[in-house]
């Protein structure tokens, strides 16, 4: 190479990366996973969410089991009341 010549430089990642961006190249590598601890901690955070949603159905359907069984309850109450006053009616009749 002469003095006179140049040869090209790039410079902060430009050059043939732009020209292959203008275009639409993309030879980026793809990104890799950690390995099987990414992998062991995505199915973990799957299960943890799974279990977290069973978890809330599970107590919505013991709210609803609870709400039944006092509704069952103070039907009960009221029928005993209801036959106690009768009963004292009929007493006081005699």
């Amino acid at each position: 190479m002469s003095s006179d010549e140049t040869s090209p430089q790039l410079t902060g990642g430009q050059g043939e990366a732009d020209d292959h961006a203008d275009k639409g190249e993309n030879n980026a590598a793809p990104a890799k996973k950690g390995g099987q601890a990414e992998i062991w901690a995505d199915w973990a955070q799957i299960a943890g969410t799974f279990i977290a949603a069973i978890a809330v159905i599970v107590a919505i359907t013991v709210a609803i089991q609870g709400q039944e069984a006092l509704k069952t309850s103070n039907q009960t109450a009221e029928r005993q009341s209801e036959d106690s006053q009768l009963s004292t009616t009929l007493t006081e009749i005699g």
